[in-house]
């Protein structure tokens, strides 16, 4: 049986070590690395993997007055591939007379509508879609007073899924492992069947951007956020096992 004095220790020894190592089955053998942690008997085992980056996601900040009809902002970025669907966030700002980042226009004081576009394209495509924000940035179409981008390397659904799939057989083998090394610690000859599996956890974080606009002048990408996939994701999953 489990004893909460074993317990207790081994979730002491599993918190100080963090980090597991595990060969892989790759050819050339592959370390991979797990952190694992048992608590109360539950066991929770996670991994950290780099996704492919087959996409490449944009933000895109319009700036333009703000008695200007949202919709025509929109109508004048359809030309490029940007369209309402791809819009997510509307603010109101007021730059003073501080320069817009990047251009040598001032405002004056004048209230200014920024549109944040996010939009995701496939990696091959990405050359000629940055191509397209070049032009908007040197000529903005009217009414249209500015035009900012930014880019990152994204995973798709496709390559989450297909890596969740792939991993998710690993993490509940090195935590059968872990099981394992449990059940022998409390004089059991092989740990007991699964009763819990949690549903399996994709941790990846939103990314967001601060610009020193107190320095370089009013930047209408300050605050904006990457809102897809990452390059970089933890995968995570809970299971306890019964006593045998």
């Amino acid at each position: 049986m489990y004893t909460s004095q074993t317990l207790r220790r081994t979730a002491h020894a599993a918190t100080i070590l963090g980090l597991v190592i595990a060969a892989s089955g790759i050819p050339g053998f592959a370390l991979q690395w797990f952190s694992v942690t048992v608590q109360n008997g539950l066991i929770s085992v996670s991994r950290a993997v780099t996704l492919p980056a087959d996409e490449t996601e944009f933000i895109v900040a319009a700036t333009t007055r703000v008695d200007v009809p949202r919709q025509a902002v929109i109508d004048v970025l359809q030309g490029v591939g940007i369209s309402a669907a791809n819009l997510s966030a509307l603010r109101i700002d007021n730059p003073g007379t501080a320069r817009i980042s990047g251009t040598g226009l001032t405002p004056d004081g004048a209230l200014l509508w920024i549109f944040q576009f996010n939009i995701t394209t496939p990696a091959g495509r990405t050359a000629d879609f940055v191509q397209k924000l070049n032009a908007l940035q040197k000529k903005p179409p009217d009414p249209v007073v500015d035009v900012l981008y930014l880019s990152r390397g994204s995973s798709s659904e496709k390559s989450v899924a297909d890596a969740r799939s792939r991993i998710l057989p690993e993490i509940i083998a090195e935590a059968r492992r872990k099981a394992a090394q449990l059940a022998l610690s409390a004089d059991q000859t092989i740990a007991g069947p699964v009763v819990f599996v949690s549903d399996p956890a994709r941790v990846s974080g939103v990314v967001g951007y601060q610009s020193a606009s107190g320095l370089i002048g009013f930047d209408a990408l300050n605050g904006a956020s990457f809102l897809g996939n990452d390059t970089q994701a933890t995968f995570s999953v809970s299971l306890r096992l019964g006593k045998q």
